[in-house]
């Protein structure tokens, strides 16, 4: 029996079917699992049963599919890269579809082809249940993480059309390569949600933190900044007076002593502290904030 592990939804219609991720050996699939179609890849016209492929576990169970090759129900490998077999007795499945991909091209890039060619291999526009491996993933050696996305989207895709298919299997054999092709069922997930909720923003990245000399700058009240900028302009108040305090201007006719002269002179440019200091108090403020 086939363990399932992921599973997607699409619904046509009204009628519900669904891609399913299961751990499993497509070699000895229990009648129980009622699967019309077992769906195998192959390298173009070799059917050659190594160990490691599923064509040489076949036959290790008694199904040729060299022999199936030469009776073949319908042949569509010119156009899609596949061909039907005639019906399989004892087998677990009803028929077996290969799929040559590398007829028409590189595996990932035309992998939706498959399904494609399945339309005509329905019987009836009956819902089925059809069983595959991850395609060209074996002797091919195409790594399954390209191949499953490609799949994957296809057979979504196909389903929403109304492919006549209830329940699509993708068998996997092992755990390790589970676990390569597991996200491919997480990103179908997102990529259906974002179909769905077309206007829902993606969350907001989190604001970048301030500098530490910006954010204590910030912290620092405005009444601390303004008491700063007065105490300033109190001090200029009460020190220019002092410093700057112009002597009285000569009498007519009297001799001003020479050392009185710079003072007089310091007279004449004391307006200039009066707008100086201001704008220094005034300067003091907008640094402090």
């Amino acid at each position: 029996m086939f363990s399932p592990v992921e599973e997607i939804g699409v619904t046509c219609d009204g009628v519900r079917r669904r891609v399913v991720l299961a751990l499993g050996d497509l070699a000895r699939i229990d009648p129980g699992e009622a699967v019309d179609l077992l769906v195998i890849s192959a390298l173009p016209g070799d059917y050659m049963p190594t160990d490691g492929s599923l064509v040489g576990q076949l036959v290790r169970q008694g199904v040729s599919v060299a022999a199936l090759a030469r009776d073949k129900a319908r042949d569509l490998t010119a156009t899609t890269g596949a061909w039907l077999s005639q019906p399989v007795a004892g087998a677990g499945f009803g028929r077996l579809v290969c799929f040559e991909p590398a007829r028409i091209g590189p595996p990932p890039q035309v992998v939706g082809q498959l399904f494609r060619a399945l339309f005509p291999f329905l019987e009836d526009m009956r819902d089925q249940v059809v069983a595959m491996p991850v395609p060209a993933t074996g002797d091919a050696g195409w790594p399954p993480e390209a191949v499953m996305p490609p799949l994957l989207e296809a057979a979504v895709e196909w389903l929403r059309l109304g492919l006549p298919v209830a329940t699509l299997w993708i068998v996997v054999r092992d755990g390790a390569q589970l676990a390569r092709v597991r996200g491919a069922f997480a990103a179908e997930r997102a990529r259906q949600a974002a179909e769905a909720f077309p206007g829902v923003a993606a969350p907001s990245p989190a604001p970048m933190p301030e500098a530490p000399r910006t954010a204590a700058r910030r912290a620092r009240p405005v009444a601390g900044a303004l008491g700063a900028g007065l105490a300033v302009a109190a001090l200029a108040v009460a020190i220019v007076p002092g410093v700057f305090t112009s002597p009285p201007l000569p009498d007519a006719g009297q001799v001003v002593p020479p050392v009185a002269l710079p003072e007089i002179a310091r007279f004449d440019g004391s307006w200039l502290w009066a707008a100086v200091l201001p704008a220094l108090a005034v300067l003091a403020v907008i640094a402090w904030l």
